[in-house]
């Protein structure tokens, strides 16, 4: 590549043409390397800028997670909370379970004696009834 203009005025200047047509060359190469490192220069500052929004993504994202986490542990708690208010529970349950055992025993030996009761109140009647008629 030659940078036409830089060489035909080194030639009106009088260089002659072989080291003019050399420094013409090497600005073009100087004006394409010059273009690179601005297109470098841009593409550094392009990356910054999304390495930024990146890094911002990131600390949202860890916010989260400390957030989430949070709610994680709270939850843990919660569930061993329930859990000794279950077996709290549980426990009473079996007292009540056992104390209803106990009625029931009892309930069922009030019964007996009430069919005993009702048993001997027959009797009672029968020997009644045998007594009116007797008299």
């Amino acid at each position: 590549m030659l940078n036409e203009d830089l060489y035909e005025c080194l030639i009106e200047l009088g260089i002659n043409e072989s080291k003019a047509r050399a420094a013409a060359k090497e600005n073009a190469k100087l004006t394409e390397i010059g273009e690179d490192i601005v297109t470098i220069r841009q593409t550094v500052f392009e990356l910054t800028r999304q390495s930024s929004g990146m890094n911002e993504r990131l600390i949202n994202v860890e916010e989260l997670m400390k957030a989430l986490i949070q709610r994680i542990n709270s939850m843990e708690q919660w569930q061993a909370q329930t859990d000794e208010h279950l077996t709290d529970f549980e426990g009473r349950l079996t007292s009540v379970e056992g104390k209803l055992i106990s009625v029931s025993g009892r309930l069922t030996g009030v019964d007996d004696r009430l069919t005993r009761v009702e048993d001997e109140l027959a009797e009672i009647k029968g020997m009644l009834k045998i007594l009116v008629d007797r008299a």
